[in-house]
């Protein structure tokens, strides 16, 4: 019987680590950022300019609609939202698996009405929305925030995207989308998902 111990004790360890893989621990969102420009499609970077980007959602849960919301962010603070884009699981049929991918660009626009203006296009399957944002100072420095490497969400997280960020100074500095990277911020404009309920 004692020989017969380190065996059973070996086989259990296996059955309960096998018992894990086996569990449904894959969360349901999956978001990437993707190279827009890639191939072929440098042809279009003049258009869209270098503050442009794009990322790819998969989408397995049961969820009937997620939105973009736009955070404005002001001195590393949530100042508002700005506008977004909802209904993007608009030409999902049921819970088949939704794939997109969701093109940005933004752009400064200077006119009379405001110092600046900051004008954001987005483009998904489920439709087209342009933001037009008034900015109450000139911003000389700015950069975009991309999402980072791949990675999976559940359907109940906020999920920021991409962002924005502008300075009145002469340099901008590297940031991500994290709440220590976006307080470090003059001004951002943050875009997020979330699920409706």
């Amino acid at each position: 019987m004692k020989r017969y111990i380190p065996m059973m004790l070996t086989l259990a360890a296996l059955l309960l680590v096998l018992s894990g893989c086996t569990g449904n621990s894959t969360k349901p969102l999956a978001v990437e950022s993707i190279e827009l420009f890639e191939g072929d499609a440098v042809k279009f970077r003049p258009f869209l300019g270098g503050m442009s980007g794009a990322i790819k959602l998969d989408y397995t849960g049961s969820k009937t609609d997620m939105k973009i919301d736009l955070e404005e962010w002001e001195n590393g603070v949530k100042k508002a939202n700005a506008g977004g884009m909802s209904d993007l699981l608009f030409n999902r049929r049921g819970t088949e698996k939704y794939k997109s991918e969701i093109i940005y660009a933004v752009e400064t626009i200077e006119d009379m009405d405001s110092p600046t203006k900051l004008r954001l296009k987005i483009a998904s399957a489920g439709g087209n929305s342009t933001v037009t944002i008034p900015l109450d100072k000139v911003y000389n420095g700015k950069g975009m925030i991309s999402h980072g490497p791949k990675a999976s969400y559940e359907d109940t997280d906020e999920v920021r995207l991409w962002g924005f960020q502008a300075t009145t100074g002469n340099g901008i500095y590297s940031s991500d989308l994290s709440d220590e990277g976006l307080s470090k911020t003059e001004w951002a404009l943050v875009a997020v998902l979330r699920f409706e309920k």
